[in-house]
């Protein structure tokens, strides 16, 4: 393979990664995970059905995922080492030009959860590491202005900093995905050797994210104009997260408001009540039949609200 075209190509510099690693380095890595590619693809329903296994099925989660292919493997390698090279980072150096490509990447496997509501995703995390417990380490991101996640602290007593990271973002590029990386052979034994990284994130930051990849990588574009449109796309997509969330839990006080009106309604308090309060206002009593068919009424207006919901019509 003629890399400087491929750099050509996708518009990755060229001019660093060659005083780092051989093009005979470069040529043995990918015929490598060629091979090994072509061995693994075929176990990506397997991996991802592993994964969608391990959440309940009420979080109404989507789970998708992806190989790395051997093309953007290799731009990986080359990204790394004009970025090794420009840091003078010999650690890193020495390792692209020793070690495994299954030691030095952790995202050969990528798969996603994907979910409605932003808030379960803690719930998710504890289903994942409940399911694999094996898992290396774990990055949650969350918003400076809104401070270190309380939900977080749990995790970070149990595992400590080695295994799980909070992980600050700017205000102007908001961001609360959470990323794990586990062995692979977790979810397929066929993938003994390799490792996963699962991303947990909202539809709207899965859906900025696939904008933000498809324009940063591997192009590396970096025009001020796109960036400051994307940093706004960001901010929409953060605050439709935060609309939705609310949305939820107006509906679930809602539900939560209607079952203590049945609970009271059910009971022979509101009885005593509505007799007592026609007492004091007509000087009359209520006849028992009467208290009943207003019983009556409020529960079916209850039933008529959740009949409104149910059919998208409230």
């Amino acid at each position: 393979m003629d890399f400087r075209e491929l750099c050509s190509k996708f518009g990755v510099s060229c001019f660093n990664y060659e005083q780092v690693i051989s093009s005979e380095r470069l040529s043995s890595i990918f015929d490598d995970y060629q091979a090994e590619f072509q061995k693994i693809s075929s176990h990506l329903n397997d991996a991802i059905n592993g994964l969608r296994s391990s959440l309940p099925d009420y979080f109404n989660a989507h789970v998708t995922g992806r190989f790395k292919d051997p093309e953007h493997l290799i731009l990986k390698v080359i990204r790394d080492a004009n970025e090794a090279y420009g840091k003078a980072d010999l650690t890193r150096i020495k390792r692209l030009c020793e070690d495994d490509f299954r030691v030095l990447f952790k995202d050969i496997l990528g798969l996603r959860v994907i979910l409605l509501r932003k808030s379960r995703k803690p719930d998710a995390l504890k289903s994942i590491i409940d399911s694999f417990p094996e898992f290396e380490t774990i990055k949650a991101f969350y918003v400076e202005r809104e401070g270190e996640p309380e939900w977080a602290k749990p995790f970070s007593e149990k595992f400590g900093d080695d295994r799980f990271k909070l992980c600050k973002r700017g205000n102007d590029a908001p961001y609360g995905g959470i990323h794990i990386i586990l062995p692979a052979s977790c979810l397929c034994h066929d993938l003994e050797g390799l490792s996963c990284e699962i991303q947990v994130r909202s539809y709207f930051e899965e859906a900025w994210g696939e904008v933000d990849h498809d324009l940063k990588y591997p192009f590396r574009m970096n025009d001020p104009f796109v960036l400051r449109q994307m940093s706004i796309l960001n901010q929409i997509s953060y605050t439709a997260d935060e609309l939705i969330d609310s949305v939820y839990q107006l509906r679930d006080r809602f539900l939560s408001d209607n079952q203590i009106i049945r609970a009271a309604v059910a009971g022979d308090g509101i009885s005593a009540d509505i007799a007592k309060l026609v007492k004091e206002k007509t000087g009359n009593d209520l006849p028992t039949e009467v208290v009943r068919e207003i019983k009556k009424m409020i529960n079916d207006a209850l039933e008529g609200r959740e009949y409104a919901r149910n059919t998208k019509l409230l």
